[in-house]
Order: C-alpha cells, then sequence, then structure tokens
C-alpha cells in the first residue's frame, strides 16, 4: 500500500483505550484496520476523537461485537448487506466507533469514493502502541503518525478549504452539500470554485433527501459558533440553490446579506452579552429543544427564516418540512410568530429588574415553558435572568391553596379565573411581589362580594 510521508503530531488517539485495543486485537487476527474520514481530520486538528470511522481490508463484524463485549458496549447493525455495524462504548472510556470493509479494491480508492479531500485521509492502526493492558491510558510521548493521504486532505485543511474527492460523490448523496455548508459554519473553511460548482450542479437531488437528515444537518449549520463563518455558510446555501430547493429562498429582489446580516449579528451580539453577564442562561441555550436542536441553534434558525421572509409572506409559510418533533414544533412556531414588538414590550417591562414579569409577558405570547426564559437572549437586551425555577410554569404571586384559605368560596372556575387575573396584573406591572399580591386579591375580593375567613 502507498504510504506518504506526512505525520501528524501525537494526540488523544493514543488515549483512546477503545482504538488502542482494536490496534492490538486486528494485529493480533492479521486484518489491517484503518482510522479514517472525519476522526482522522479531528486527530490533525487537535480535537477530541469521540466518533471514529475504520474500515477493514476483510469484514469487520467479529471484531466489533467482540470490542463491544470487552468494553461492555453496545453492538448494532448498520447495514448487514454491506456489513456496516456501530459499537458504542460507556464511560469511561465512551466513544462510538463505525465499522465497514473496504469499499474499493484497495485503500486509495475507498478513500476516493469519500465526499472531501479532508474526510480521505487514513491512518493504519498498526501504528499505534500494543499494549496488553485493554484500559491503558498512554502518556508516555509517540511517535508521531503517517497518514495516508492520496488526495492531499492535508494541503486542503491547512488552507481551509473544501474541496470535493470527486464532482459524483454529490450525485450520489447530494446531502453532502448540506455537510459540506456544515464543515464551512463549524470549521471556517470555504468552498473551492469547483466545489460550489459542483453544488449548484446537484443542488435539485436535495427535494429528494429525507426531511430527517436535512434536518440534522441544518441543527449542524446553526450550531456555529461565528458570525462570519456562519454568514458563509449561509450566503453559500442560497448560492448554489439549495435555500430555493428546501423552500428557504429569500425574496429575489435583495441580495440577502442585506436584511439576514443584521438580524444574525444583533444574534449573536446578544449570545455574547449572555455569555458574559449570565452563565446560567448561557448554559440553558445549549439545553435540548427537541431533535437536533439546541435552544440557541433553534433560534439563530428561527432568526434567518424571519430574516429571509418576504414583506408579503406569511412568516408561518417560511416553516420547513423537517419533520420536527412536538416540542422543536412548538419553539420553532414560537420564534417565527412571536410579536414583531415584543423586544420594544420587554424593554419596557425592565426584565432585568422584573424577570418575573417579563417571563409573564412571554408565556402570555405563546412562548412554550420553561424554556421562555431563554428566549430572551434573542428579543431583551438587557433581559437577563438569574433564577434557578426550573417549572413547567410560573408560579403564581400567592398560591391557589392559600387564596383559599383566605377566601373559601374562591373554588373551581372561580379560582382559575382569579389566578389569571392575578397573572394579568403581574404582566402589566400593577402588582410585583407577593404583600401587593394579597393587597390586589382584597380589592378582588371586594369587587367580587366575597367574603374572608375569620383571622
Amino acid at each position: 500500500m502507498q504510504n506518504c510521508s506526512d505525520t501528524a503530531p501525537a494526540s488523544n488517539v493514543y488515549n483512546n483505550a477503545g482504538l488502542l485495543w482494536l490496534a492490538r486485537e486486528a494485529s493480533r487476527a492479521g486484518l489491517r484496520l484503518f482510522m479514517v474520514g472525519g476522526s482522522v481530520r479531528d486527530h490533525i486538528l487537535g480535537r477530541t476523537c469521540v466518533d471514529i470511522d475504520l474500515v477493514c481490508t476483510q469484514d469487520p463484524t467479529p471484531l466489533a461485537k467482540t470490542l463491544a463485549r470487552t468494553f461492555k458496549g453496545h453492538w448494532f447493525s448498520l447495514d448487514a448487506t454491506r456489513n456496516y455495524s456501530r459499537v458504542t462504548l460507556p464511560p469511561p472510556n465512551a466513544c462510538q466507533f463505525d465499522f465497514s470493509p473496504l469499499r474499493a479494491p484497495d485503500l486509495k480508492g475507498d478513500l476516493a469514493l469519500r465526499d472531501f479531500t479532508i474526510n480521505a485521509m487514513a491512518i493504519d492502526l498498526a501504528q499505534l502502541p500494543n499494549s496488553e493492558d485493554a484500559n491503558i491510558q498512554t502518556t508516555v510521548p509517540c511517535p508521531d503518525l503517517r497518514i495516508f493521504d492520496p488526495l492531499h486532505g492535508q494541503e486542503d485543511l491547512k488552507r481551509q478549504c473544501l474541496h470535493l474527492c470527486s464532482p459524483m460523490v454529490l450525485h450520489d448523496d447530494p446531502l453532502r452539500i448540506l455537510k459540506g455548508l456544515r464543515h464551512c459554519a463549524t470549521f471556517g473553511f470555504r468552498f473551492s470554485p469547483a466545489t460550489r460548482s459542483a453544488c449548484a450542479a446537484a443542488a435539485q437531488g436535495l427535494a429528494e433527501i429525507a426531511p430527517e437528515r436535512i434536518r440534522s444537518e441544518i441543527a449542524g449549520i446553526f450550531s456555529a459558533t461565528h458570525l462570519t463563518h456562519l454568514r458563509y455558510a449561509l450566503t453559500e446555501l442560497h448560492t448554489c440553490g439549495a435555500a430555493a430547493v428546501l423552500n428557504l429562498a429569500p425574496p429575489p429582489s435583495e441580495p440577502p446579506e442585506q436584511y439576514i446580516s443584521p438580524a444574525l449579528e444583533r444574534a449573536f451580539t446578544l449570545l455574547e452579552l449572555c455569555d458574559k453577564e449570565c452563565s446560567y442562561i448561557a448554559t440553558r441555550m445549549q439545553w435540548s429543544a427537541g431533535d437536533e436542536f439546541t435552544y440557541r441553534s433553534l433560534g439563530l434558525f428561527a432568526t434567518w427564516l424571519r430574516a429571509s421572509t418576504a414583506p408579503d409572506q406569511s412568516v408561518s409559510a417560511t416553516e420547513p418540512h423537517l419533520k420536527l418533533s412536538r416540542k422543536a414544533q412548538m419553539w420553532l412556531k414560537w420564534f417565527l410568530t412571536c410579536p414583531e414588538d415584543i423586544l420594544v414590550q420587554l424593554e419596557h417591562l425592565n426584565s432585568q429588574r422584573y424577570p418575573r414579569r417579563a417571563l409573564q409577558h412571554l408565556a402570555y405570547a405563546g412562548a412554550p415553558l420553561p424554556q421562555g426564559l431563554a428566549a430572551l437572549v434573542f428579543f431583551c437586551r438587557h433581559g437577563m435572568d438569574h433564577s434557578r425555577d426550573n417549572s413547567a410554569d410560573i408560579h403564581t404571586l400567592l398560591p391557589a391553596t392559600l387564596i383559599q384559605q383566605r377566601f373559601p368560596l374562591i373554588q373551581g372556575k372561580d379560582l382559575g379565573s382569579c389566578l389569571e387575573s392575578m397573572n394579568a396584573a403581574e404582566r402589566l406591572g400593577n402588582i410585583s411581589n407577593s404583600t401587593e399580591a394579597w393587597e390586589w386579591l382584597e380589592g378582588y375580593a371586594h369587587k367580587q362580594n366575597l367574603a374572608p375567613t375569620e383571622s
């Protein structure tokens, strides 16, 4: 097999117990096992490798099953016909391994069938330390790993250039267009001219891709942490025609950046402010909003969709068909249809001083709770609540049990009306604490001719 002389610096692949075990056992069984794809790219970039692709010169299924048993993990088939399988290992060796035989007569041919050159490199596991300890955590210096790189992926990686292994790979799977844009958004890569042309030629094929697969890549694109990277990816999404195919096209009369960029810039500014001033909300923004989205990525996605909507088009019509879960649908719908003036309303409420009023207002506007708190990041410049209330609803200032103790005749529907009126009074700023709530309740009962119990 041809090998290039390029090497990559030692990284945490030496500390992956499962990978070291595979290197030893493959050698014992006389198998050639190679780490390929994004795991090699991440190794070169010094990123943690927890999702590792492996190819073998023979059927790797028996080896994969033994790995799962040894580390008390789980093995399951991905494609029984082609002998593709996956193993997930639990902590402290948590990792996912995808196994497959070579898809071509040799490793070079297999790599040529992959998507981008930066993902078409390989490392022969025979280079890894051969230890008898299956749980080894190698800490001593190890020699650099030789990278098999027939398509010059390392050179493209240094140039941050995303170049297709072949134009045909997009016809085999058009979803690779979105995968490439995800790399642009998360790594800061740029399409080569040939890749840009190939994406434009293959974009129509996205119409035949399962919505669930598209949803996963869209969520990945909006997980970007740098505005410039996300802006580039979204510009290419429009330029190649993929946005139009996915029903995300902007009004044709204006360049997208004229109205999309300001909205995204403001969203990123608010997120940065949140990171600095309220670590609790910053953490909560990373919680799952349903499917592959976090509240942060779904909020950015909705911000982009709203900014892309033509003035004469209903915002709700912009919602793409991605087969979202009920939770994600609720959130996306609210992000898309919340009142245009909600920012002004929340700032008028002084939500930093009175965070409960802001949450009451968000609930009244239809925001799914309890994560309505996180929505303040996108819609209020100063609304950073430090509350730790994780309940599914906003508790009223006075519990229903106390109200009934004081006014036993307030029951059933009357109690519900009373609580709703109390929430409205708080939302409007007429009351802001329990003392004021008791005074309000006395007035409410007096109007209803309800006598209190004797103290």
